[in-house]
């Protein structure tokens, strides 16, 4: 339980070939409100971090990573798109942006899609 903070939960994210397709999805009950995606990842010029207030990368002017759906009101499903992934490391964490209760008792589940495979 991380009340407000990011939460990392980079278990089954791990390193990724080049051109590699991903796909994140967050879901989560009632409760917090608004659970919130951050991913982060290896970049031309270091690390990118694709969240709600910055939600694509773009990289020579082609987008390499989108947060496709931000979920604001409960029962969420956020989805975050990485395209033609970089070879690298990924972490994906959440952070609770509001309501009540925490990320522990939010009933989160995080998939992660390598192509359409779980």
């Amino acid at each position: 339980d991380n009340a407000g903070g990011l939460l990392p939960v980079d278990g089954g994210m791990g390193s990724w070939g080049n051109g590699d397709a991903l796909r994140i999805t967050l879901r989560w009950g009632a409760h917090p409100e608004d659970l919130d995606s951050h991913l982060f990842g290896p970049s031309s010029d270091g690390e990118f971090h694709v969240y709600y207030g910055d939600d694509e990368y773009r990289e020579g002017g082609v987008v390499k990573a989108f947060l496709d759906v931000d979920d604001t009101e409960g029962f969420g499903y956020e989805t975050t798109t990485v395209y033609n992934a970089k070879g690298g490391i990924y972490h994906f964490m959440v952070h609770l942006f509001n309501g009540s209760g925490s990320i522990g008792t939010s009933n989160a589940v995080i998939n992660v899609y390598k192509g359409n495979r779980l």
